[in-house]
């Protein structure tokens, strides 16, 4: 079991820490679905959103992410499902999440 701690809205300060150590492709990935709280997009359509291709780049940000936080001792920001036997991997934040990273979010049209 992952011991790391749950993101939160009491973690104003760290919001901006992980955001800055990022890379821009994280940026993007989270910006999208930060964007669109409680959607889910697969792989596929956060690459075509971003003009990227394929899911496993996807999954390869995702990874990225997940290791910054782990580096502040913090799960990943967020959820994933497999949503039919066979599926893809869907993924997508909680409101919670988007209104915590709200002010750090690329502007619109990057």
């Amino acid at each position: 079991m992952d011991s790391r701690t749950e993101w939160t809205a009491a973690d104003q300060d760290l919001a901006p820490v992980l955001w800055d150590a990022l890379t821009d492709n994280g940026r993007d990935v989270l910006t999208v679905l930060m964007r669109s709280p409680g959607r889910p997009f697969s792989g596929e359509q956060l690459a075509a959103a971003l003009n990227r291709s394929g899911s496993h780049w996807a999954a390869g940000v995702f990874a990225g992410i997940e290791s910054k936080c782990a580096a502040l001792d913090r799960n990943y920001l967020w959820h994933f499902a497999y949503p039919a036997p066979g599926s893809r991997c869907v993924y997508w934040v909680e409101d919670e999440i988007a209104a915590l990273f709200a002010a750090l979010l690329h502007p619109a049209g990057r």
